[in-house]
């Protein structure tokens, strides 16, 4: 069930004489399961991030101020590398550990953005409205629908569109992970838009 404030978000997107037929949102932790894969891949990723980046920057920072290293062909001690080249070097695993960390976290970066996504049917079109973005396609572009229910008391509602502007057909998109609950209604709202035009 929509609050009253996603009622209006999407009565503010409807045009004139459209009307809404069938609205509803998805189950974000279904969302977090397809991202499971990039959080086991984070562990190993942070794993190797940390000992290589650790190893070298203790060395870097805290070694030996006596100890001798070469850069640009030149032989010189701990002590005498600029600070600069200390800190560029630290930059230089800022990106390797933001991605490992992205990963790590991958399943609930998912579920907060998929949180505020609200799927709509009305007399016109189809629209997928999520925090910033909204999607919509107009009735006569959608042309097949496809269910797909799973055990779990999820499922899927998939169509295919295609658009004078890009000159074809694109691939499926639709409502995906939504409560068995809502399955009948949504497909129902979106048969009877794609038979009337």
């Amino acid at each position: 069930m929509l609050t009253p404030e996603e009622t209006q978000r999407i009565q503010n997107k409807l045009d004139l004489n459209e009307q809404l037929l069938w609205s509803g949102r998805p189950i974000p932790r279904a969302f977090s399961k397809s991202t499971i894969g990039a959080m086991i891949f984070g562990i190993p990723w942070c794993a190797i991030t940390s000992v290589v980046g650790g190893a070298f920057l203790s060395s870097v920072i805290f070694g030996d101020p006596n100890e001798t290293c070469t850069i640009n062909g030149k032989t010189t001690t701990i002590a005498e590398v600029s600070i600069w080249f200390k800190i560029g070097m630290c930059a230089f695993f800022v990106p390797f550990i933001t991605i490992g960390i992205a990963m790590l976290f991958a399943p609930l970066w998912k579920r907060i953005a998929m949180t505020g996504q609200i799927y709509a049917v009305t007399t016109k079109r189809a629209l997928i409205m999520g925090r910033i973005r909204t999607k919509s396609w107009r009735a006569p572009e959608i042309s097949f629908l496809d269910r797909c229910d799973r055990r779990n008391g999820t499922g899927d509602i998939h169509f295919s569109y295609s658009s004078v502007s890009q000159n074809g057909h694109h691939p499926p998109v639709g409502f995906d992970n939504l409560p068995a609950a809502d399955l009948d209604a949504a497909e129902a709202a979106l048969r009877k838009i794609y038979t009337e035009d």
